[in-house]
């Protein structure tokens, strides 16, 4: 009961709901620029982001950066961000996701 009580006190189910949006808009963005991101599965918070290549480089570069992902079925991004996170830091997070892309997918490209 404490748990629920904390979520609408801290009014986290807006927070969730705002991060939502924030969520599928910067991976839109990603997907058109082009950085192997092919789609999203998302429920509130829980995050799946699909790429064209498989993503333990992009797990080992956002790590060195200093955020944590995990990839999932070899190619699944998982984020999983808390109820409280703020637009700032989601942003900032995407922020750090979208050069750790840039990054293998400029590697995955001149490799080919």
């Amino acid at each position: 009961i404490a748990t629920w009580e904390a979520i609408e006190e801290e009014g986290m189910l807006t927070n969730i709901e705002n991060s939502g949006k924030i969520i599928d808009e910067r991976v839109a963005d990603l997907q058109a620029e082009g950085l192997g991101v092919e789609g999203i599965r998302r429920i509130g918070l829980m995050v799946g982001i699909e790429l064209a290549f498989p993503g333990a480089d992009v797990v080992s570069d956002c790590m060195d950066r200093g955020m944590r992902v995990n990839c999932t079925q070899g190619n699944i991004l998982r984020i999983l961000p808390a109820y409280n996170i703020s637009a700032d830091d989601l942003n900032r997070g995407f922020d750090l996701l979208a050069a750790a892309l840039e990054k293998v997918a400029q590697n995955t490209a001149s490799k080919t």
